[in-house]
């Protein structure tokens, strides 16, 4: 008896976990199945990246990554190209800025999904 109810116990969490998202990426476009070309902007170090993005971006936001969308005009939003300003990893481990990599990558596909500032 015990041994059953586990079980049903067991296999509700994982039900229950497997339940739709609510935090979803909601951004300013969905570029999901489109083709568009994608240059990756690869530096030694973050200053060396940094310098890179305050040449093309005059903010002055001290960055992780950047990504940079071009649309074909206001009118017609359709995605004609997408470079991403990142830092190299140091080895397939460096979770860092492999997920750095991802967060600007998902930028070229949804535009805008965070509030400015926060990652």
């Amino acid at each position: 008896m015990f041994k059953k109810i586990s079980i049903t116990l067991v296999l509700s969490l994982l039900l229950a976990s497997c339940g739709k998202d609510d935090n979803q990426i909601q951004g300013t476009m969905n570029n999901e199945g489109s083709q568009f070309p994608i240059t990756v902007h690869v530096f030694d170090t973050r200053a060396q990246m940094q310098r890179a993005i305050d040449d093309i971006n005059n903010r002055g936001d001290e960055v992780d990554g950047f990504s940079a969308w071009y649309l074909r005009s206001k009118a017609d939003p359709t995605m004609t190209r997408c470079d991403l300003y990142v830092v190299r990893p140091s080895s397939v481990n460096d979770h860092s800025q492999m997920t750095t990599w991802g967060h600007e990558l998902a930028h070229c596909v949804y535009g805008t999904y965070h509030t400015e500032g926060q990652r």
